[in-house]
């Protein structure tokens, strides 16, 4: 598998923007590209959507618990020609951290 991606972020009043963009290739499949924009809040809320070409649309959202848990939902919404019994796809996470970041150069 290949990946790609590069983001920038933009600083605004209430938090940041991040666009992204991504190229994944693998044998099995043909690459897709994504682009994502992300606004994050205050560093404890997140919101966004991102668009897979040739598949569609998602979009996403999710909040900070504590230091170490987040949770989050995402919505991705059935691409054109599938059955028409998928009304798309639901997602919902939560992870845990197990050890701070490290930056890079220390």
């Amino acid at each position: 598998m290949f990946l790609l991606s590069a983001a920038y972020k933009i600083s605004t009043n209430l938090g940041f923007l991040e666009p992204k963009i991504i190229y994944r290739n693998r044998n099995e499949f043909q690459g897709k590209t994504e682009t994502m924009l992300t606004f994050y809040f205050k560093q404890n809320f997140w919101a966004g959507g991102l668009y897979r070409f040739n598949y569609g649309p998602a979009f996403y959202g999710g909040f900070k618990i504590s230091q170490q848990f987040k949770a989050g939902y995402a919505y991705e919404i059935s691409p054109g020609g599938q059955s028409a019994s998928i009304n798309g796809i639901h997602e919902m996470f939560l992870s845990y951290q197990f050890a701070k970041k490290k930056s890079f150069g220390h």
